[in-house]
């Protein structure tokens, strides 16, 4: 999803994301659970976000999309991350 410029909104329960270390998910992406799916709160994250946390949110993305991404030519700068 950072590749085509939207916002991840990731689904993960207690597993790590990529360079969690190094890279501050929550200023260009969503957290949910679930749980959060079943009881509805997911679709309640999404449809409150203002429109000034979602251009926050793209902000951030445009400021560490290319640590997301591999392939150079596209902007990518996962490779350097690991070293």
């Amino acid at each position: 999803s950072a590749i085509h410029g939207c916002i991840p909104l990731i689904i993960m329960d207690a597993i790590p994301q990529p360079f969690e270390e190094l890279l501050p998910y929550e200023t260009f992406s969503l957290k949910a659970t679930k749980a959060d799916i079943a009881s509805g709160a997911m679709w309640q994250l999404v449809s409150n976000l203002t429109t000034d946390k979602l251009a926050q949110l793209l902000v951030g993305l445009a400021q560490y999309r290319g640590a997301l991404m591999w392939r150079p030519e596209q902007g990518g700068e996962a490779y350097e991350h690991l070293l």
